[in-house]
């Protein structure tokens, strides 16, 4: 079914536009808010793969009065204060492996439209998917194993960690609560857009996936048997004729060949060995068929506008 190809096919198009997307967004978040007395401090740390974008926030409950104060900065990872921390080689490493997820994309991409040109069968098709989705899947996959890692490692063995780092040391999404004297903190921290986007990404290229294998292959002509397309012959006699008016002279009698049968010409050179050329054209639609195993006799049918015949 050539319909699943094509779906797949689009589905491809999609992921390859949300792996772009990530790498230009964070994949990573932390978020906090602290409330005391009536007031509340909201801070969040949202980490690209080459910088950090520091946001926060005060605000009021008393009055009507909204946010009394809010900044925002940008910290790159080339500073000379953290440019050694794990936890920033580790965003640079999954920048690496979402590139090698945008390049297994692009060619699960180019297998499902070879699949839908037949160019290639849907199980090789298959296969130039499934890299798509071993590939894409490697970035979001290292960063949840490799970044609480990297907390720990940068943390060392410093006895008066606090619960929340402690916490992030151990999962990669996770939240927490406490109070801190008369402050109430909350602190959440996980997968950002970006992270959510490259997984997108590789679940679609899974459902894509599906549907090529799913896609049964056009067959060839070769695979269908046809009828020999019916010829009929008509005998007609022609009288003895002397030359007369340019004419020559018959002296018996000849067959004419009435509704004789569609003669596909071949395309490009003759092969040797008695083999028939792997390409004609139709004589009807001019279009192009292609026969797997060319070998005499051969009796084909054109796929485009259904038209039977022999060749030459």
């Amino acid at each position: 079914m050539k319909w699943k190809a094509e779906i797949g096919t689009i589905l491809m198009v999609m992921a390859l536009i949300f792996m772009t997307l990530s790498l230009i967004m964070p994949w990573y978040r932390q978020e906090s808010k602290v409330s005391a007395s009536g007031i509340s401090a909201r801070s969040s740390v949202e980490y690209f793969f080459d910088h950090a974008e520091i946001s926060g926030s005060v605000g009021s409950s008393y009055g009507y009065f909204g946010p009394t104060f809010s900044t925002s900065t940008s910290i790159s990872y080339d500073n000379e204060s953290i440019k050694d921390l794990n936890i920033f080689q580790t965003f640079r490493t999954t920048q690496v492996l979402a590139f090698v997820g945008l390049v297994g994309c692009i060619i699960g991409l180019l297998g499902a439209t070879m699949v839908v040109f037949r160019k290639i069968g849907p199980k090789f098709g298959a296969f130039l998917v499934l890299i798509a989705v071993i590939l894409s899947l490697i970035a979001p996959l290292y960063i949840m194993f490799a970044l609480p890692a990297a907390y720990e490692k940068d943390l060392g063995d410093d006895p008066d960690i606090d619960p929340v780092s402690q916490k992030m040391t151990e999962s990669f999404f996770g939240s927490e609560e406490y109070d801190f004297g008369s402050a109430h903190v909350e602190f959440s921290w996980g997968g950002s857009n970006g992270w959510l986007m490259a997984m997108c990404s590789m679940i679609i290229c899974v459902v894509s996936l599906f549907l090529v294998i799913l896609s049964k292959p056009q067959p060839s002509p070769l695979s269908r048997e046809y009828s020999i397309p019916s010829v009929n012959y008509e005998t007609r006699n022609f009288p003895t004729a002397h030359k007369e008016d340019g004419w020559s002279r018959f002296e018996n009698h000849e067959t004419e060949e009435v509704d004789s049968p569609l003669v596909f010409s071949p395309i490009g050179p003759k092969p040797k060995g008695g083999l028939l050329p792997r390409r004609f054209e139709c004589p009807e639609c001019q279009g192009i068929i292609r026969v797997s195993v060319p070998k005499r006799p051969l009796n084909v049918r054109c796929s485009k506008c259904g038209v039977g015949g022999i060749v030459e």
